[in-house]
């Protein structure tokens, strides 16, 4: 049987290998977004993409470099931090 062409992909709607290597982060995302009263948008947005940008989300698409998820996350989880209110122990923003 030959080999399927490189520009197909499967089904499969996630790439799950990088997904178990991000859970914890995603999991401490979302606990930020339920404690931030006014999240940052641009974080939003980038969020929105990483789940939702069949093409060009390192969820989805194994072309796109999985650095490029853990940028994504960094950035993202930065910009909640800004905007999350100061907790015991951590300083607040200047």
């Amino acid at each position: 049987m030959p080999a399927p062409h490189p520009g197909l992909r499967s089904r499969e709607p996630l790439l799950y290998d990088r997904v178990a290597l991000v859970r914890t982060e995603l999991t401490e995302i979302a606990a930020m977004l339920d404690s931030v009263n006014d999240p940052d948008p641009e974080a939003i947005a980038m969020l929105g993409g990483l789940l939702a940008d069949g093409c060009g989300s390192p969820l989805y698409n194994p072309d796109v470099h999985a650095s490029e998820l853990w940028a994504t996350l960094y950035y993202a989880r930065s910009r909640l931090e800004d905007a999350a209110p100061p907790r015991a122990g951590r300083p607040a923003p200047v």
